[in-house]
């Protein structure tokens, strides 16, 4: 699933730095768009969507599906599942049948 981000967010995983926040807005989004990392800012929502691979997991994952970014993780991936496009949804959590 997409992972929608603020800008707090990409300041914590070192994408954009400090003097980054100096920028107007439309300087900010282009410098997050040019870090692979990022792949598109969504303006009526004013977040950023991080990259996925090629089968849809997040570009932190590693080849074991193990987040290499977990100490510096964003918000939505620190709140989840009760935040994001599902509230409450979890693909790896088993259901009860």
């Amino acid at each position: 699933m997409p992972v929608e981000v603020e800008t707090s967010d990409l300041l914590r995983l070192g994408i954009l730095v400090d003097f980054h926040l100096e920028l107007n807005q439309k300087e900010i989004i282009k410098e997050a768009l040019k870090n692979p990392a990022v792949a598109r800012f969504t303006s009526s929502s004013q977040k950023f969507t991080l990259s996925q691979k090629p089968d849809g997991s997040c570009y932190f994952l590693d080849q074991n599906k193990r987040c290499t970014q977990y100490s510096l993780r964003p918000s939505t991936c620190r709140n989840h599942p009760q935040i994001g496009p599902r509230p409450g949804y979890c693909a790896y959590m088993k259901t009860e049948t």
